[in-house]
């Protein structure tokens, strides 16, 4: 961790430690519904189903379509 609490606060480990500690499976997504982050009880099914491309869509994980619900 940084000495500067507010750096440590505003960057990616941060937030990815906070993802992490929600109890439930959980995706961060941006307004692409391109998935940005998972919590470690969602990991293993995100890295099933990405099959190296280089990102996932939020639809194609939870309700395993090919296009926006």
């Amino acid at each position: 961790m940084t000495d500067n609490p507010v750096t440590y606060i505003n960057s990616p480990d941060y937030l990815q430690t906070v993802v992490n500690h929600i109890e439930h499976p959980t995706l961060v997504i941006d307004q692409q519904y391109r998935v940005i982050m998972t919590n470690h009880k969602l990991l293993g099914i995100a890295r099933k189903i990405n099959a190296g491309r280089p990102f996932l869509y939020c639809y194609e994980i939870t309700h395993n379509l090919s296009k926006p619900c």
